[in-house]
């Protein structure tokens, strides 16, 4: 399944449509801390392009913090 060919390709293609909506929605608004927002943002992206959008960290985005 991990191997280069359509399925890895497919999982890359699904965490960056969501890093991409994310991106898209920044207004003006200042980020307390980048790098949280960007851990955050890609730990949620690739948790939704390997087990779907049903996943515990898009259910409960505490887990985040508790994973790392």
């Amino acid at each position: 399944y991990m191997t280069p060919g359509p399925n890895i390709q497919q999982m890359n293609a699904n965490m960056l449509k969501t890093v991409a909506r994310e991106m898209n929605g920044i207004q003006d608004e200042q980020k307390d801390s980048l790098y949280l927002w960007q851990r955050n943002l890609f730990t949620e992206a690739t948790a939704n392009a390997i087990f779907g959008s049903n996943n515990p960290w898009a259910r409960n985005k505490s887990l985040i913090d508790s994973f790392w």
